[in-house]
C-alpha cells in the first residue's frame, strides 16, 4: 500500500455523492433529449417543463463532480448542462410578429401575490399590440390597481376570479 488506507465512511460518502450526482446528470440527459425529440407523454411534459429549474442541481452536482475530481464526468456533465440551457435560448430571443397573415398575440403574466406594477402591465400589452391577456395570482387589490391603469379599457372583454395567496387568475381580451 503507497498511501494511508482510507476511512470507510469517506469511501462510502464518495459513492454516495458520486451516485446522486450520476443521477441527477442521467435525469438532465433524459430531459435534454426529450426536449429534442418531442416527447407527448405528460409525465415526460412534465420532466421536460423542469428542465430550466434544475439548474440548481445541475449547478451542486458539477460542484460534488469537481469535488471528486472526477474530470470526465465533470465535462460530460458540462456537455449535458450546455445542451440543456442552449434549449432554452429561445425563451429569451423575442419572436418577431408576422405582419403579413392576420394572427393572436397572447401574454401571460404572474402578478406576484398581486405585488406586480399594473402600469408595467398595461405599458407591455400596449407595446406589444396583445389581443389576449391572462394573468395568475390576482388579488382583489391588484385587480382594482389594474383598473385604475387602463387595463379595462385596453381590453374590455374579461373574466377574473380574484383570490387571496396567489390563488386568483384573469383573462382580458382586446374584441370578441
Amino acid at each position: 500500500m503507497t498511501g494511508p488506507a482510507r476511512p470507510r465512511a469517506v469511501r462510502i460518502l464518495r459513492r454516495y455523492v458520486s451516485a446522486v450526482c450520476w443521477v441527477t446528470l442521467v435525469v438532465a440527459g433524459g430531459t435534454v433529449v426529450g426536449r429534442q425529440i418531442g416527447w407527448k407523454s405528460v409525465g415526460a411534459v412534465s420532466a421536460v417543463v423542469c428542465v430550466p429549474k434544475a439548474a440548481l442541481a445541475a449547478a451542486g452536482r458539477e460542484v460534488g463532480l469537481l469535488c471528486l475530481r472526477a474530470w470526465k464526468s465533470v465535462v460530460i456533465g458540462a456537455v449535458v448542462d450546455g445542451l440543456a440551457g442552449w434549449g432554452q435560448v429561445s425563451a429569451f430571443i423575442p419572436a418577431q410578429r408576422p405582419t403579413d397573415r392576420a394572427g393572436l398575440s397572447v401574454m401571460t403574466t404572474n402578478l406576484r401575490l398581486g405585488q406586480a406594477d399594473p402600469q408595467v402591465v398595461v405599458s407591455l400589452a400596449t407595446e406589444h399590440d396583445v389581443d389576449v391577456l391572462a394573468v395568475q395570482e390576482l388579488t382583489d387589490s391588484s385587480a382594482a390597481r389594474s383598473h385604475q391603469a387602463g387595463l379595462d379599457w385596453l381590453l374590455p372583454y374579461r373574466i377574473i376570479a380574484p383570490r387571496i395567496a396567489g390563488a386568483g387568475w384573469g383573462c382580458g381580451a382586446a374584441s370578441q
